[in-house]
């Protein structure tokens, strides 16, 4: 009998200790997977924050390419603009800016205003208007041009 007494002090020795192991490697497997929940947590932030600053970009390239699209309008409308005294400074004959000769082209090709406001970026007001200056434009230019060419033989 006290054989079967000490086999089954072992075996309960046994089963306490593999219990006892058991527990300790269950409570590091937990800490293991407390430690990795937060540094996942950690890095979806961080994943956040770089997909905010990606669509903050996307949409600072869409107002960037917005604002070159702009500028090259403006530096079209801004040649269209010229004033009369940069010809006069170079010493040629007086002659009409480009937008005069623009817009009395597109009255010659039968076009409507509407059609030259979308085209040139100017107001229906404006265009009445360098269609009445073109016109003393063009008498200026040739009386301009008569004047000039015994000068230049």
């Amino acid at each position: 009998m006290k054989i079967m007494s000490d086999y089954n002090i072992i075996i309960t020795g046994f089963a306490i200790m593999l219990s006892i192991v058991i527990f300790v490697r269950s409570m590091q497997l937990r800490r293991r997977i407390r430690v990795q929940s937060k540094l996942i947590e950690i890095q979806n932030k961080s994943l956040e924050t770089i997909q905010k600053k990606l669509e903050g970009s996307a949409e600072v390239t869409a107002h960037e390419q917005n604002f070159l699209k702009d500028l090259k309008q403006a530096s079209v409308t801004t040649e269209l603009q010229k004033p009369r005294s940069s010809f006069l400074a170079d010493g040629r004959p007086v002659r009409c800016p480009e937008r005069y000769k623009y817009l009395k082209s597109m009255f010659g090709a039968g076009m409507e205003i509407e059609e030259m406001e979308i085209a040139l970026g100017m107001s229906r007001h404006e265009i009445d208007q360098i269609q009445k200056l073109s016109s003393l434009c063009s008498a200026e230019e040739r009386a301009a041009l008569h004047t000039s060419s015994p000068l230049q033989q």
